[in-house]
């Protein structure tokens, strides 16, 4: 994937969202000390490596599955829980004896699974 950097323009028009639907297409701000956004782009990044065409049909699955906590390295009580519930730890699936809430994405014909 190529990209522009943009040293100087002009604001037209500005969209606020709390979580953009294609995430390659934001901004990566960054302030005086050149730290990044904190999007996670991981999910994005792994369908990226399979896009051949900009106007390929996309079809998905999901699957709801649970993981140990363990596969979730520095969690903590205190940490937002990685089902993506919003909740903190302890208050969401630190009780569930399954495990975390996970959901795994399968894109195109079975060609890819990211967990």
């Amino acid at each position: 994937m190529c990209y522009d950097t943009v040293e100087a323009a002009a604001l037209e028009g500005l969209s606020l969202v709390f979580d953009p639907e294609n995430k390659y297409a934001v901004a990566f701000l960054s302030d005086e000390n050149r730290r990044k956004d904190q999007y996670n782009y991981m999910l994005l990044e792994e369908v990226m490596k399979f896009w051949k065409d900009p106007f390929m049909t996309w079809h998905y699955t999901t699957k709801h599955i649970h993981k140990s906590p363990e596969e979730f390295p520095g969690l903590t009580d205190d940490s937002t829980c990685p089902c993506g519930s919003g909740k903190i730890y302890r208050e969401c699936c630190k009780n569930d004896p399954e495990g975390v809430k996970h959901v795994v994405y399968t894109f195109g014909p079975g060609l890819v699974s990211v967990n």
